[in-house]
């Protein structure tokens, strides 16, 4: 979820959602309403599901549902990638890999042709990586 959208608690609809249910995607913001949902949640535990492959204009809103809150806030917060989007020539470059109907070869080549790109990509996932950890 992008920095500054702040999900309010399904239960008690007052502070901020920090928490989720493991059997239904209910958010909450305390053991308070936690327990309150408990006791009314009749989800069965689903087996996770195999995330689909994005293709096309479903790829950004892929990338938002499988990174965590806390890792977009790391991307949004970091002053490197701040500077760096700011960045035409790498605006540029990602707006044509967007746009290009073979993003994985574009992106490949523009990896492999601009220095700045690779270390703007490399900085991301740098970032990632230690939220993963």
């Amino acid at each position: 979820m992008p920095a500054g959208m702040e999900v309010k608690c399904e239960v008690c609809g007052e502070k901020k959602a920090r928490y989720s249910c493991p059997k239904c995607p209910i958010r909450y913001c305390s053991v308070k309403c936690c327990k309150s949902h408990k006791a009314n949640c009749n989800a069965k535990p689903a087996p996770p599901p195999s995330p689909p492959k994005p293709e096309g204009k479903d790829l950004i809103p892929h990338l938002y549902r499988s990174l965590k809150d806390s890792t977009l806030l790391s991307l949004c917060s970091s002053p490197y990638i701040k500077l760096a989007i700011q960045n035409e020539e790498l605006k540029t470059i990602i707006s044509t890999i967007d746009k290009t109907e073979n993003r994985e070869r574009a992106l490949e080549t523009a990896l492999k042709t601009n220095h700045d790109f690779s270390e703007f990509v490399d900085k991301l996932l740098d970032v990632v990586s230690r939220e993963r950890s």
